[in-house]
């Protein structure tokens, strides 16, 4: 960067100059000259001072006046230089810091693209497993509702487990339920039969035996306790 004291403006061509009107600049002009060049007040008291220190006359000594012009403009044009330095690195430091912003916005802008694109996904895989799940309890239901009855409520089948009951669903379709259902369901009427005996009877080296089955009813003793029972 370019500062006051050592800028990087280039016044050799014009100090050569004032070197071959021996009017050059001693260091201790340049540095009054960086101080009071703004002031044309101050310019022309420098001049009159210097004149009078070398005791010219009115109208001579026209290598102090260059001189001193000179010293004032170098400044000058050092100062306008390094001013235009420092506003040239500013501008350049506001534009980076201008790309810097812009490419977080763009980073953040991106990156709550991307948190909104995901959440979407999200909802929508949320109620895709909604529907899913709906659909599934829609069909079990339905399924339900065309089955004759549930296996777990009916007498004899409470000790069913899931894996027999879907076996049993898995049956239904290969033989009538209402069939299977009244062989597996108890006749709430009670019945009475009458006691059968079988009796077999080998004749020698027979291998046929003879089988002689034998139905004997009820006595009304025995019918009247069965009676008291039920």
């Amino acid at each position: 960067m370019a500062t006051r004291d050592k800028p990087d403006l280039d016044c050799s061509p014009l100090l050569d100059l004032l070197k071959s009107y021996k009017a050059c600049p001693t260091p201790k002009g340049h540095s009054w000259a960086e101080g009071h060049w703004q002031s044309p007040t101050n310019v022309v008291e420098q001049i009159r001072d210097l004149a009078k220190e070398n005791k010219f006359r009115p109208g001579k000594g026209k290598a102090v006046v260059c001189g001193v012009l000179g010293a004032a403009l170098i400044a000058a044009q050092k100062d306008k230089y390094v001013v235009k330095q420092a506003e040239q690195e500013a501008n350049e430091s506001l534009q980076e810091l201008v790309r810097k912003l812009q490419a977080e916005l763009e980073t953040e802008r991106l990156r709550r693209q991307l948190a909104e694109e995901a959440l979407a996904d999200e909802k929508r895989i949320t109620e895709n497993l909604k529907g899913s799940l709906r659909d599934a309890f829609v069909r079990d239901r339905e399924l339900k509702l065309q089955l004759p009855g549930d296996l777990d409520s009916e007498p004899g089948f409470s000790s069913l487990s899931k894996e027999a009951d879907l076996i049993a669903r898995e049956v239904a379709p290969h033989y009538p339920w209402e069939e299977l259902r009244a062989v597996t369901e108890p006749d709430p009427t009670p019945k009475l039969r009458p006691l059968i005996k079988t009796e077999v009877l080998y004749d020698g080296e027979d291998t046929e035996p003879a089988v002689t089955t034998k139905e004997i009813p009820y006595t009304v003793t025995e019918l009247a306790k069965l009676q008291e029972k039920i």
